[in-house]
């Protein structure tokens, strides 16, 4: 009986803590830490008007593009595009 409480505590404190890593949610965790948690896998078709990389401090190295309307889009740094697509 002890472990089983043992594992639905555990279970319920992962399922509190855990970190967001999708859709909005993810926007929202870039805004609090500064780090993306998701990311776009290929090239966006819209235009991007800025970029910035994130901290070193985050887990997962990324460039963040800005877009025309303000969006945010997460991508890993070392995306084979990404190079080519910030420099143009």
């Amino acid at each position: 009986m002890k472990i089983a409480l043992g594992i639905f505590i555990l279970a319920a404190l992962i399922a509190f803590t855990s970190v967001p890593v999708s859709g909005a949610k993810a926007v929202n965790t870039l805004k609090r830490t500064g780090c993306c948690f998701s990311f776009r896998e290929n090239k966006p078709h819209f235009e991007i008007t800025t970029y910035y990389y994130t901290s070193d401090r985050c887990f997962i190295k990324a460039v963040v593009l800005i877009a025309k309307n303000g969006r945010k889009i997460c991508v890993r740094k070392d995306a084979p595009w990404i190079d080519k697509y910030i420099k143009n």
